[in-house]
C-alpha cells in the first residue's frame, strides 16, 4: 500500500498474547506508473531531493524521452517551448523523432527505467495524439507531466499502457495568459 490510500483501520486481537494490533490498509490503485515496477525501479521514478525540470524549446518533429518508459513529439509546424517534469533520477532526454522511437526499442541501460524483472511492466504504450494549451499540463501518472508555454502545441505522445495520463489544469505556473479583468459598471 501507499500512503495516502487508507481505507480503514482494522483491529487484530491476538489474545494468547495479550496483544492487539492496528492496521491501516490501503489500496494500490493499479494506474500509476510505479505500480507495474519492482520496488527498485519505482523508487528510481520519485524524486530523490528535487523534481527533473527542463524547459526546452523542441522542433517540429522533435521528442522528449521520460526514460524508456514515455515519449512526447511535437506535431506543430513550428518549434514549441515546453517545460518537462519527472523525479531527479528519471533521464529526460531530447532528440528527434526517429531516433526516440529507436532509443525507446532499444532501451540502452544510460535511458532505462524498468528492469526486465519488473512484474507489471511488459513494454507496452499506447499513442495518444492531443493539442495543449498554455495553462494546460499533460501528466503520466507515477512518471512525470509536460506542459507548453506561450501557444499551443499539437503532441504525438507514447505512453505506458495500463497508466492513467490526461489532460489537467497547470499545477506549477499556472497560465502564462492572465485572465481578462472583468469590466465593471458603474
Amino acid at each position: 500500500a501507499y500512503p495516502g490510500t487508507t481505507q480503514a483501520v482494522t483491529t487484530w486481537v491476538l489474545e494468547k498474547y495479550g496483544v492487539e494490533l492496528f492496521d491501516t490498509p490501503g489500496l494500490v490503485p493499479g494506474t500509476r506508473m510505479t505500480d507495474h515496477l519492482c520496488p527498485a525501479c519505482a523508487g528510481q521514478l520519485l524524486p530523490r531531493r528535487r523534481l527533473n525540470v527542463k524547459l526546452w524549446e523542441l522542433p517540429p518533429g522533435g521528442a522528449v524521452l521520460f526514460g524508456n518508459l514515455a515519449a512526447c513529439r511535437n506535431l506543430s509546424s513550428s518549434p514549441r517551448t515546453m517545460v518537462f517534469f519527472a523525479g531527479d533520477r528519471l533521464t529526460l532526454h531530447r532528440t528527434s523523432g526517429g531516433k526516440a522511437e529507436a532509443l525507446i526499442a532499444q532501451a540502452p541501460d544510460w535511458l532505462r527505467a524498468a528492469c526486465p524483472e519488473c512484474p507489471g511492466w511488459n513494454g507496452r504504450r499506447l499513442e495518444q495524439v492531443v493539442e495543449i494549451q498554455p495553462g494546460q499540463e499533460f501528466y503520466i501518472s507515477g512518471l512525470g507531466w509536460l506542459g507548453v508555454k506561450k501557444e499551443p502545441a499539437a503532441l504525438h505522445l507514447l505512453v505506458p499502457e495500463k497508466v492513467e495520463a490526461g489532460l489537467r489544469p497547470a499545477l506549477l505556473g499556472g497560465s502564462v495568459h492572465p485572465p481578462k479583468a472583468a469590466k465593471q459598471e458603474a
